[in-house]
């Protein structure tokens, strides 16, 4: 799954420890998000993250913090 770098941006600032808890994370911002465009972006983001497997998240996110 392609994410582009404002995706990668707007996961990252959620908590990105694991794939499943950042669906979580970006879940619990939609009845405090007032923005509607915002929350387009975030739906967007979650159908990726949803349709991405826990390896790719890993490769995407987990390997670049630790410098792999």
């Amino acid at each position: 799954m392609i994410l582009t770098a404002e995706e990668e941006a707007m996961i990252e600032a959620f908590d990105h420890t694991a794939r499943e808890v950042a669906i979580g994370d970006i879940s619990e911002a939609f009845p405090i998000c007032e923005d509607k465009e915002l929350l387009e972006d975030l739906k967007n983001v979650l159908k990726k993250l949803r349709g991405m497997t826990d390896e790719e998240f890993e490769k995407t996110f987990l390997e670049d913090e630790n410098g792999v």
